[in-house]
């Protein structure tokens, strides 16, 4: 069987499953979704900063960054609370001889996590929550937009503070200073969740995928939806199965 993972790019129409980046397409039946690797070598947070907050970031490229964030504005508002705007990012297309240039695995020293994209964030329907799980194995509480992968994981209001505007960030950030103590359990919280998604849980979703649930499926589905090739040993195998000889 050939299995096409969509990730950032269209359905791939030529395959006969395919795995998505979050649960939006999945229907159980030729679409499947297998979370996102968290971040390689991850360095969390340094625990001694306790519910201080010093620095708040942005890690990704400049394009899903919403314009309102990239503006000095937003900047200046954090410099008159003490706070510092870091943006670890470079344009897509930069990428290859700008590498070294980013940390995105190091948040020892991040105390806050802002990603919002441009325009409308609950259209991005086919990116993954890898944001989210990054910053529970980080414990740094994360300020988010409005986006379904994100959405699709949240079970606690300490799962990340929601925001889709200038003005919404800037009342999350007044919130954590102001509260220390939910900075602490958006913490605690976030460490919990980010058992669900460590690399052996998402290699275990892609052998459960692999052996079990696609070889399953394929069996029940009807052979004209099948590859050529592949439609003998099908017979086959559904003859065996139903206890008939092998022709």
């Amino acid at each position: 069987m050939l299995i096409g993972v969509r990730a950032d790019n269209s359905e791939p129409a030529s395959a006969d499953f395919e795995v998505n980046q979050n649960s939006v397409y999945a229907d159980g039946k030729r679409r499947f979704h297998v979370p996102h690797w968290p971040q390689p070598g991850l360095l969390p947070r340094d625990p001694r900063r306790g519910s201080r907050i010093e620095r708040v970031e942005f890690k990704g490229f400049l394009a899903n960054l919403a314009p309102a964030f990239r503006h000095p504005d937003w900047a200046q508002w954090l410099a008159q609370r003490n706070l510092h705007w870091r943006v670890d990012a470079v344009e897509f297309k930069h990428l290859a001889w700008s590498r070294e240039r980013l940390t995105w695995n190091d948040f020892r020293e991040t105390d806050l996590l802002l990603a919002v994209r441009p325009e409308d964030p609950a259209s991005y329907t086919h990116k993954p929550a890898t944001k989210l799980y990054n910053a529970w194995h980080a414990a740094v509480p994360a300020l988010l937009g409005p986006e379904p992968a994100f959405r699709e994981l949240r079970r606690d209001p300490l799962d990340f503070l929601e925001v889709s505007s200038l003005a919404e960030a800037q009342a999350a950030v007044d919130l954590l200073l102001a509260e220390p103590e939910l900075y602490l359990r958006m913490v605690a919280h976030g460490r919990e969740r980010a058992a669900e998604y460590t690399s052996e849980s998402v290699l275990a979703r892609w052998v459960e995928l692999l052996w079990q649930e696609l070889p399953a499926v394929a069996l029940r589905r009807p052979l004209q939806h099948l590859p050529h090739l592949l439609r003998p040993l099908v017979r086959q195998v559904q003859r065996v199965l139903a206890g008939r000889p092998l022709r």
